[in-house]
């Protein structure tokens, strides 16, 4: 489970109801949506600000800490995100 503060889970989910990966794109229900920390909490402390989160799906966020998904593809995911907000 995520230690991120639900009013802020809930901030994100607000801004997209997909997961933000591309190749993905499954619809996420609330409970199911999985904050993902884009510069690690031990690089932050912990934080939890929207610049600092990704929302994913179980399996992608999976696929990131096993590095399937590389640093440089969330980060660059998050950037054109922003842009769209």
């Amino acid at each position: 489970m995520t230690d991120v503060p639900l009013k802020i889970r809930k901030e994100l989910y607000n801004q997209n109801q997909l997961c933000s990966i591309p190749e993905c794109g499954r619809w996420l229900e609330f409970n199911s949506a999985i904050p993902h920390h884009i510069k690690s909490k031990g690089a932050w402390g912990n934080n939890h600000s929207l610049g600092n989160l990704l929302q994913v799906c179980l399996e992608c966020h999976n696929n990131i800490h096993m590095g399937k998904i590389s640093r440089e593809k969330v980060q660059e995911i998050k950037e054109k995100n922003e842009k769209r907000f």
